[in-house]
């Protein structure tokens, strides 16, 4: 695969806790990620943080590396 056909995606999922029975926000888990697509390819790296209310990092970072392929239908 030649340099100019790699594509690289930076990106962040957040997901919000919150207390079951008060429904106040508590905290929240933040996954980020960096892949290298090369045509039906990627590798990258993600790392996971749990944060609590004030932002304080309470578990983490996870760190762990990403592959996959393509999949398509025949």
């Amino acid at each position: 695969m030649c340099v100019e056909d790699r594509k690289r995606i930076l990106g962040k999922w957040v997901e919000i806790i919150a207390d079951r029975q008060t429904h106040k926000f508590v905290g929240f888990g933040e996954i980020t990620f960096e892949l290298i697509v090369e045509g039906d390819r990627f590798v990258g790296t993600e790392s996971f943080g749990l944060y609590n209310e004030s932002h304080t990092l309470l578990d983490g970072p996870f760190p762990s590396k990403l592959s996959g392929t393509r999949v398509t239908a025949r």
